[in-house]
């Protein structure tokens, strides 16, 4: 795969995953303020119905205990006398009022002396016996709510009856509307299409629903005994708050705010079901997803511009370096940008024009050598020939040993120009050149573009130039100063480049104010694969700094570090004057 696209590739996986990472922050974020929204609004709800229903209870207990004052109740318990113009006058008192239905007279041994009731209608009997044990303790009965075929909701309510000593001489038991509170229940205001008021009692191990379920209008008495789990449960173990974890009769999850009726015992739950109430988020979420594939999908082109961008400059260094593979030496690499790709590729050409000038040296040489050669060898080849032919029968003469003491001249004059071609190559290879120094410093520093916290100082004493081959001392310098701003841990980072002369040398530093190398590192610091931290971010192959110490020391100078943990570090090398 070519770079271009590995490089789209990788923009392309981060941007994903920095968008998929920032969905879910802000989706958990939107559904943890949702969920607390619907909290709040099902506390306000739970707290008005509780309210409302004690209001109720309130009024209707006022009722009962005003009608048990009235005096003709009084009257019929002191003459005994309950005939029909006592039931008679019961009777108006329906009519007074609109919310009573009947009304029943117990006496003080729980047996039934008058009563509104029609004989058609079932018998009361466990009633007068629960009102008239509660009476005697001074207690309201509230309770038997029933649903007639007109969808209406009626209960019957008790007070003990007093006579003027305010000695108790009977129950009145009646039957009242309860249209009241089922207007508090039915009023499902803000809840949504699941939401809904549930108001229980419990009843041995299970419950009675007091009045009709929202969704399901047959419920009024209804028992359960599967309310393991359920809010009313909570609500109904005397708890008043939010419920967590919990669920309506139908077994769906419900966000729930419950309250406990402390007089009557009886459960209050206001509920919703949790995928109604997520719904908002749940379609916030499907939008986020398309708006993200959507954002991805026109991440691609920039993706791709971006990584063809990156890697344009490396595709034409890659392609120079093949045609210069091939021969075509005067080629050169056409990198305009500025930074460590851009250094990169003018040091590439400036090495390649070195090759080249290499070659045509190398070219020159091998004339040379193959003409100045010619000369010595001429002469070596005659002489050879002259002692083989003129001693090939006689021993050695002073002629003959004259011609070896010229074979041996002539083969010391060809090791000479050998040994002259040698070291002229030596010497080429490590070519020194007068160097800008500030100008070149300021150029890295410019190319590696520090973050707004981080100064670097170049200080006037740098001197002017230097002889030392550029490349080189690019290398040593941008090694230093890009470790300086890697390693800083500062909030307000302090980086200064100067330069002191000690006799025949300049002693160039690179200071700063960072994290330090401590002092078991110092001595091992410039050997190859030595690494002074272990911040797992920060990445560092432990080759820089041995790099540096070799060019240094090949160019006749010495490399040190002076640092202390906390405080910084001052990096040194010297470089002849």
């Amino acid at each position: 795969m070519k770079i271009k696209f590995k490089l789209s590739l990788i923009i392309l996986l981060v941007a994903v995953t920095l968008i998929t990472l920032l969905y879910f922050v802000y989706i958990f974020n939107v559904k943890k303020a949702f969920v607390r929204q619907i909290e709040n609004q099902l506390e306000s709800v739970a707290e008005a119905k509780y309210i409302d229903i004690n209001q109720f209870i309130q009024r209707r207990t006022y009722l009962i205990r005003f009608i048990c004052s009235l005096d003709m109740f009084k009257t019929a318990f002191e003459r005994n006398k309950f005939d029909k113009d006592f039931l008679r006058s019961i009777d108006l008192l329906d009519d007074k009022f609109p919310t009573v239905h009947e009304i029943s007279i117990i006496d003080t041994t729980g047996h039934l002396l008058a009563s509104t009731r029609h004989d058609s209608m079932p018998s009361i009997e466990r009633l007068q016996r629960e009102a008239f044990m509660l009476a005697q303790k001074n207690q309201i009965y509230l309770g038997e709510f029933s649903y007639d075929e007109q969808d209406k909701l009626s209960f019957y309510i008790s007070s003990p009856l007093y006579n003027k000593d305010s000695t108790m001489v009977g129950v009145v038991l009646a039957n009242m509307d309860g249209n009241d509170l089922m207007e508090i229940m039915d009023d499902s205001t803000g809840l949504g299409k699941t939401g809904e008021t549930i108001l229980g009692e419990r009843r041995d191990s299970g419950v009675i629903y007091l009045v009709p379920l929202r969704h399901d209008r047959s419920t009024t008495m209804m028992y359960s005994n599967d309310i393991e789990g359920t809010a009313l449960n909570v609500a109904l173990l005397g708890k008043s708050g939010i419920a967590h974890e919990v669920y309506n009769y139908k077994g769906k999850k419900v966000y729930a705010a419950t309250r406990f009726i402390q007089d009557q015992e009886w459960g209050l739950v206001t509920q919703i079901n949790k995928e109604e109430a997520l719904k908002p988020v749940k379609e916030l979420s499907d939008i986020l997803i398309l708006l993200n594939l959507f954002l991805v999908i026109f991440l691609t082109i920039p993706a791709y511009i971006i990584g063809r961008y990156i890697a344009k400059p490396i595709e034409k260094l890659t392609e120079t370096a093949r045609r210069i593979n091939e021969g075509e030496l005067s080629e050169r690499a056409v990198i305009k940008s500025g930074d460590e790709i851009g250094m990169l590729g003018k040091a590439f050409n400036e090495m390649t024009g070195k090759l080249e000038h290499k070659i045509h040296e190398l070219d020159r040489y091998a004339y040379v050598i193959s003409h100045d050669l010619k000369a010595p060898l001429s002469s070596i080849m005659p002489l050879a020939d002259f002692l083989k032919e003129d001693y090939k029968n006689k021993p050695l003469d002073a002629d003959g040993k004259e011609m070896l003491d010229m074979i041996k001249e002539k083969s010391l004059d060809m090791k000479k120009l050998i040994d002259g071609v040698l070291k002229s190559a030596r010497e080429e290879y490590k070519m020194k050149e007068p160097v800008k120094v500030y100008d070149l410093v300021h150029n890295i520093v410019q190319n590696l573009h520090p973050p707004e916290n981080i100064e670097v100082q170049i200080t006037k004493n740098l001197p002017n130039t230097v002889q030392y081959h550029q490349v080189s001392l690019i290398q040593v310098f941008l090694n230093l100063i890009s470790n300086a701003i890697k390693y800083m841990d500062k909030a307000e980072g302090h980086i200064v480049v100067d330069c002191t002369r000690q006799g025949e040398y300049y002693r160039f530093s690179v200071s700063d104010n960072g994290r330090g190398i401590g002092h078991e590192y110092q001595n091992k610091l410039f050997e190859e694969f030595t690494v002074a931290h272990d911040d797992p971010g920060i990445s560092s192959s432990g080759l820089g700094l041995s790099i540096v110490k070799r060019i240094v020391e090949e160019n006749g100078g010495n490399i040190g570090v002076e640092s202390e943990l906390g405080k910084g570090s001052v990096f040194y090398f010297t470089v002849k004057a």
